[in-house]
């Protein structure tokens, strides 16, 4: 399925994760996380950074930035959409059902 962001997979632990490059093609991830303060799987903290399991650094701006990402505006805006999706239902999907109060 995709998302603003790039598309949702899953990891071999059944957690949302979603693959995407900043600005500068860095390979970044957006996915859930496994902590035990839940109210389902996933739905408590995320993880939001560079992966560098995926490859290289290849910055242009800042070749020696290993660990942050750098997104434009319209990474920014889809960044949130997802953000938005997971805080109302504990996934990044848009279509998930909402919690309920």
């Amino acid at each position: 399925m995709n998302t603003p962001l790039g598309k949702l997979k899953q990891t071999a632990r059944q957690f949302e994760i979603i693959y995407f490059k900043d600005r500068y093609k860095t390979p970044c991830t957006l996915q859930q996380s496994s902590i035990a303060d839940f109210v389902q799987p996933g739905s408590s903290a995320v993880w939001l950074g560079v992966d560098r399991n995926t490859g290289e650094h290849d910055g242009v701006f800042d070749s020696g930035n290993t660990t942050r990402m750098h997104l434009d505006l319209e990474q920014v805006k889809a960044l949130i959409v997802v953000l938005e999706n997971w805080v109302g239902s504990g996934s990044f999907d848009g279509n998930a059902p909402r919690f309920t109060k």
